[in-house]
């Protein structure tokens, strides 16, 4: 049975085939307007999905890299901050030395004392820098006010021993600062590992030279004193006063018991003594102080110069403590940047192939797009040529 295809079939298969090319045509433009491929998730649902996956990922990535941002300049603050400490303490130290020389007298030595209380104001003034948005750059999180208060000789920290941790990558956080405790009131005393220090009481002239750890095996972390018995001889004794060596004194020779070198110079009297022990826990700010009440002590005695230049053997062993302290805490905050740069860098290149993924599934290819519409118009004049033609072939048209 042969089918029959009328007049009005052909018609209505022409302007369908018509009407087709023109919406194919009028997709391929809005794809070349638009410079996306899909206009809808009905388009290309997987497409669709994976370019919504592909800005969230790049979302992220961004609030990463902002993220950064801040806490690198936080950071790099931070550190400016720091150096400016580091130059007052080195100049702090220059004045003691100079201070502690023999030339000097409790006249010249006022001068001295007036400058250092002005790199102690200065100290102070740093350590309450700002981040230049209101936030105190050494007051943890409590950072809404000046951390330090400086008043009566004594400074005052009211700030907290909080840092804010920011996310800089996936499975990355930094700490975006230091607190105040950390940085200027966590100084180790002495040099490093124990405090050698002259008894107050001392009437003799033996000074200290040096004092210093020579076989970390063999150091307990005690607390030792070394006690004159006659001008010749000493002892040391433990906490417990029970004797731990005995020797004859000779000066510039060097005192050694339980891995520690104590060297000692000058006349000894009997009864003079001095301390081993356990550095303890200073701020920054004491330590200055009491290298200017140290200097402020008028002296006029052998004995009593004895016990200034002891005094200020401790008070530079604690300033060159407190330096220590200081380019530590830099050398955390440049490892913290360096973190920060890395996960930054690696953020870059993640965000490149990210970017080409998600021009992959949703931008247009604009030489491919062309081309097609160029196709598609072809298909649509052949298909309009093509119904004029139908329209044509009428039975009544041969009869005329």
């Amino acid at each position: 049975m042969s089918m029959r295809i009328g007049t009005a079939t052909l018609a209505q298969q022409g302007i369908t085939t018509i009407l087709d090319q023109q919406s194919r045509i009028a997709r391929i433009q809005q794809q070349i307007s638009s410079g996306h491929k899909d206009a809808s998730a009905a388009d290309n649902p997987a497409d669709f999905a994976a370019a919504i996956g592909f800005d969230q990922a790049l979302a992220q990535l961004d609030r990463f890299g902002k993220n950064g941002d801040v806490v690198a300049n936080r950071l790099g603050l931070e550190d400016n901050a720091l150096s400016q400490v580091n130059d007052t303490l080195q100049r702090i130290r220059e004045l003691a030395i100079e201070a502690n020389n023999g030339t000097q007298d409790n006249v010249s030595r006022q001068s001295t004392i007036a400058e250092l209380k002005s790199r102690l104001q200065q100290l102070v003034d740093v350590a309450n820098s700002d981040d230049g948005q209101g936030r105190f750059l050494f007051a943890g999180t409590n950072d809404g006010a000046p951390p330090f208060s400086f008043a009566a000789n004594v400074v005052n920290y009211a700030g907290n021993a909080n840092t804010r941790r920011i996310d800089v990558g996936p499975g990355t956080s930094v700490a975006d600062g230091d607190d105040g405790q950390s940085v200027f009131l966590n100084v180790t005393t002495g040099n490093g590992t124990f405090a050698a220090r002259a008894a107050s009481t001392n009437t003799g002239t033996v000074l200290l030279k040096s004092a210093a750890v020579v076989d970390s095996t063999q150091w307990d972390a005690g607390t030792y004193a070394i006690n004159f018995t006659s001008p010749t001889t000493y002892e040391v004794r433990d906490s417990g006063n029970l004797l731990v060596t005995s020797g004859t004194y000779a000066a510039g020779q060097a005192v050694t018991f339980r891995g520690v070198s104590v060297t000692l110079e000058g006349n000894a009297m009997t009864g003079d003594s001095f301390s081993v022990a356990p550095g303890s826990t200073s701020d920054v700010f004491s330590i200055v102080q009491n290298l200017i009440d140290t200097l402020n002590v008028p002296q006029g005695s052998v004995a009593g110069e004895a016990a200034r230049h002891n005094a200020m053997y401790g008070a530079i062993e604690d300033i060159d403590r407190a330096l220590d302290h200081i380019v530590n805490t830099r050398a955390s905050v440049g490892a913290r940047v360096n973190e920060v740069k890395d996960a930054q860098s690696s953020q870059e290149s993640l965000s490149l192939q990210l970017t080409q993924s998600l021009s992959d599934v949703r931008d247009t290819n604009f030489t491919q797009a062309v081309s097609q519409l160029q196709l598609q118009l072809t298909a649509l004049q052949a298909a309009q040529q093509s119904f004029v033609k139908i329209q044509g072939l009428s039975l009544f048209d041969y009869l005329r």
